[in-house]
């Protein structure tokens, strides 16, 4: 097995001008794109076609993780890496990849990254909280390209750590890994926030409904591959907004593909990450310090080798 963390089309219609804008806009971005429009409205600015490659000999379960990352958040990504890298337990059934935008000044630097670890997909959008929805189409889209042969995927923020041993140990208690879709789920959600001002600001214009579709809030969830593809070939169907969680949500709605919540997937600290598949890191001042200090030590290692 293999575990990967990504309708009528109006041919008449050109395709929009590139978005260079922080937000997105119902006019700029129509909902009826399949998927072939949206590769050529979306292109690749950084794009590693091999990374699951391997996955082609391997008979174990496949995971890749896609990472939501900021540009910014070269440590966190460095910290990911990091424990990759020692823990090799998993180091063929996982490949991970980071998902970005476009940054300005930052894009050198990430050039440079990319050059070195060759694990991120860039977009060629502008990377800001308004373009998640962007953001998540393009590692669904990259997904169903250059990893369909995995069997799950997991779609986490930079921020969150998962407990893969305990992950893999809930695949294999299930009699059909093409049906999982688990996460933390809201059920019912009653904040949409109407002020323009406000970070989850969702118009009447996009969103004319007064509740929200089940969806998993942030942080991290797992999806079958075969679930995974089937949103990414169904996004056309559903109008884009700017918040990418409840986007998914309203796509597997409209499939009625059903959300499963999980008490395994935290959206608190990581003090009982043993018993856990996922939680948020960093949210206490020590756990920072000691990480700045283990990643201290190993690049000091590293130098010497």
């Amino acid at each position: 097995m293999a575990l990967v963390v990504i309708t009528n089309s109006i041919k008449s219609t050109p395709l929009p001008e590139p978005l260079t804008s922080h937000a997105i806009k119902s006019s700029v971005l129509p909902s009826d794109r399949n998927i072939t429009q949206w590769s050529a409205y979306l292109p690749y600015l950084k794009n590693p076609t091999t990374i699951c490659d391997s996955f082609k000999n391997f008979d174990g379960i496949k995971i890749l993780v896609l990472v939501k990352s900021s540009p910014e958040n070269f440590h966190l990504r460095s910290w990911i890496r990091y424990k990759a890298d020692k823990n090799q337990e998993f180091k063929d059934s996982v490949r991970t990849v980071f998902l970005l935008g476009k940054s300005g000044s930052r894009d050198k630097d990430i050039l440079k990254e990319s050059q070195v670890h060759g694990d991120i997909v860039q977009g060629s959008f502008v990377d800001a909280y308004r373009n998640l929805t962007l953001k998540t189409i393009m590692g669904y889209r990259w997904l169903s390209e250059h990893c369909a042969n995995s069997d799950y995927v997991v779609y986490k923020d930079d921020d969150f750590r998962i407990h893969f041993g305990n992950l893999i140990k809930q695949f294999k208690a299930q009699k059909n890994k093409d049906s999982i879709f688990i996460g933390h789920l809201v059920q019912k959600g009653k904040m949409i926030y109407r002020d323009p001002k406000h970070k989850w600001y969702l118009s009447k214009e996009d969103y004319p409904k007064n509740i929200l579709p089940p969806y998993f809030p942030g942080g991290a969830y797992v999806v079958s591959t075969s679930i995974a593809r089937k949103l990414a070939s169904n996004f056309e169907k559903v109008k884009i907004i700017p918040i990418d969680d409840v986007y998914i949500g309203l796509v597997a709605q409209t499939l009625t593909i059903t959300l499963t919540h999980s008490k395994l997937f935290g959206v608190g600290n990581c003090d009982n990450f043993q018993k856990n598949i996922a939680c948020r890191e960093f949210s206490k001042p020590d756990e920072v310090l000691d990480a700045w200090k283990t990643m201290t030590v190993y690049n000091l290692e590293k130098t010497k080798t």
